[in-house]
């Protein structure tokens, strides 16, 4: 899914509509939008919390429904 389609980079940035294919201005968009979106995302790894304390063990043996998450 692209944010903007090649018309509107042209709008915007005044290039001669000639100067490029759509298909380049859609190679450029897709390009720009994985910069955009490494520098933006966040990568979020989680760890199972498999024990707290000797109250909350956090034990799934089938009968609990509550977990802690931390």
């Amino acid at each position: 899914m692209a944010f903007v389609d090649p018309q509107t980079i042209i709008n915007i940035t005044g290039i001669d509509a000639s100067a490029y294919e759509d298909d380049e201005l859609s190679d450029f968009i897709s390009f720009a939008q994985k910069e955009v979106l490494s520098k933006i995302q966040k990568k979020e790894l989680r760890e199972p919390v498999l024990y707290l304390d000797n109250t909350r063990q956090n034990k799934i043996d089938g009968s609990n429904t509550t977990y802690k998450l931390q």
